[in-house]
């Protein structure tokens, strides 16, 4: 009878040991996912930060020349400039910017197709000089050459 009873035991605790470190190892590698994303998005939003000071500035044309292929393949320069400047000139001079949500996603739509890569979608709250409240939306890709580079700017009213 005790022989049976630790036969017993020991066939509870092999399962339960198995699934404890599952567990650990789950959340180990989740922890370090996590790490990772984070990383990414602290380099996505320093590269949206210093391209959006850009178009604060007024560089409409150097912003571009600092977008991804992908950005330089669906718009040219000079619609480009001519856009931000129906749009973003007459908001006038950035007041602030809050940084709202960052999220990074493979494959994003476009279209009827997919584009294939690593991207950040940002979110920003921003105030203008002729605007009060407006959400900024940037997307930013990972290149080839590591590099995060913009894919898209939207700004609508809030």
């Amino acid at each position: 009878m005790i022989q049976n009873q630790q036969t017993k035991k020991a066939t509870i605790l092999t399962p339960l040991l198995f699934c404890l470190s599952i567990a650990l190892f789950l959340g180990l590698a989740l922890f370090s996912w996590s790490e990772d994303q984070g990383s990414l998005t602290a380099e996505a939003e320093q590269a949206a930060i210093a391209w959006l000071s850009i178009i604060d500035q007024g560089q409409y044309k150097e912003s571009y020349e600092q977008s991804s292929l992908f950005f330089k393949k669906e718009i040219t320069s000079k619609k480009w400039v001519e856009a931000l400047n129906s749009v973003r000139k007459p908001l006038g001079k950035l007041l602030s910017r809050k940084i709202l949500s960052k999220m990074i996603q493979q494959d994003i739509p476009n279209g009827n197709e997919v584009i294939k890569g690593t991207f950040c979608i940002i979110q920003a709250q921003s105030s203008f000089q002729n605007l009060k409240s407006s959400i900024e939306t940037i997307s930013f890709q990972q290149e080839s050459d590591g590099q995060w580079r913009a894919t898209g700017y939207f700004i609508k009213p809030n």
